[in-house]
């Protein structure tokens, strides 16, 4: 558990990042970004601060949100991802609810519950959860790609072609939005596509 402030031990680090950040803030093309743990950037993905931005940015020199106050979402996040790996998927949505009405803009609690949902068969449920999942975060390429997946098992095979269409622009190259396209396609007699 992260519960306590470790930029002191890293001072150089924090005043780089501080800096970098306070860059883009201003709106400044001169920031580069620095290289990024991968295990930090998927922390930060499951307390939601990648994946959509906030809407209200702290300015130059302001406040900014302080990680620690998403500890409780981060960790009933990962017990629901836990208990779903696990095969117990509502005791997993209860987790997800219960982290959701502490921050309804966690973009990942959005998507483990689609996900979820989408795993039990419960597709018109798990739609509105994705529907949430790209509202908050519109290029979350695997979201969208299982909202395409969601409409195609509820029959709505035009909203799945038109979502995994969505998939290709930001991916050209994803073979499983490919195939569910041309899936869709030869399932409706179209052979030419």
């Amino acid at each position: 558990r992260e519960e306590k402030n470790l930029a002191a031990q890293d001072g150089a680090a924090s005043d780089r990042f501080r800096g970098a950040l306070e860059q883009l803030l201003r709106g400044s093309k001169e920031s580069k970004p620095a290289p990024a743990d991968p295990g930090l950037i998927d922390r930060f993905k499951s307390l939601g601060y990648i994946g959509y931005s906030p809407t209200t940015p702290a300015g130059p020199g302001g406040n900014l949100p302080n990680p620690k106050s998403k500890l409780e979402i981060y960790n009933l996040t990962m017990a629901a991802l836990e208990l779903s790996e696990n095969g117990k998927p509502v005791e997993a949505l209860d987790q997800l609810a219960r982290a959701e009405t502490l921050d309804p803009d966690v973009t990942q609690v959005h998507f483990l519950k689609g996900s979820i949902l989408g795993g039990m068969g419960k597709y018109q449920e798990a739609i509105p959860a994705l529907q949430r999942t790209l509202k908050l975060n519109p290029r979350f390429v695997m979201a969208r790609f299982k909202l395409a997946l969601a409409y195609l098992r509820e029959g709505d095979s035009a909203r799945a072609e038109g979502a995994l269409q969505e998939v290709l622009r930001e991916e050209p190259q994803n073979f499983r939005a490919l195939h569910n396209l041309a899936a869709t396609a030869y399932s409706q007699g179209d052979f030419a596509r």
